[in-house]
């Protein structure tokens, strides 16, 4: 029986990895840093309309996202060279990185029309993969309990960018379970040639 290819190819996985990871950090860290510094209730702003380089279906795409992505597609292209790639395949891959952000909210947009439900389990068990909460190797229950009773709105924004981000994975790979080919014929006719 032909099985459908419907594993999520790595550098997708990477790349949503990747924000969602720079996501928690960034918005943990910086909420604990500033409640620290004002008593005043901290406010979860968007991107600067200058750190803006793209918007799709009125969800922006900021600079700093993007040049992330970009790092990591031209690392993971480098391999374990050190030199430079050359200057046109550089502008390929930063390329792609884009039009990976771009395909990312397309498909946030899309699982949020068809209402696709992402449980509080899914949402924590994301959490736990996080560094942040990592300690000499371990998960530190106590350190997500807290940061689960403060409530902050740093942390309900993190909630929401997570739901929405598993959302689009869960799309995504219903419809590669969908649409995508199936590889064992071309994979054997490969085989078929490379043995002539």
């Amino acid at each position: 029986m032909n099985r459908r290819q419907t594993r999520e190819p790595r550098s997708n996985r990477h790349t949503t990895r990747v924000l969602v990871s720079s996501a928690i950090f960034a918005t943990l860290v910086l909420g604990a840093w500033a409640r620290a510094q004002a008593p005043a209730p901290v406010r979860v702003d968007h991107p600067r309309a200058k750190d803006i380089m793209a918007t799709v279906g009125g969800r922006p795409i900021d600079y700093p996202s993007y040049e992330r992505v970009a790092r990591g597609v031209i690392q993971q292209a480098r391999g374990t060279r050190n030199e430079p790639l050359n200057p046109s395949v550089d502008k390929i891959l930063r390329r792609q990185a884009l039009e990976q952000l771009i395909r990312n909210q397309l498909l946030i947009l899309e699982a949020k029309r068809q209402k696709i439900a992402v449980s509080t389990a899914e949402i924590e068990a994301e959490f736990r993969t996080h560094p942040f909460f990592t300690v000499n190797g371990q998960f530190d229950e106590a350190r997500f309990a807290n940061v689960k009773k403060a409530n902050s709105p740093e942390y309900q924004a993190t909630i929401a960018r997570i739901r929405e981000d598993l959302a689009a994975r869960k799309l995504d790979t219903k419809m590669r379970a969908e649409y995508a080919p199936d590889l064992d014929p071309l994979r054997k006719q490969v085989e078929r040639r490379r043995t002539r």
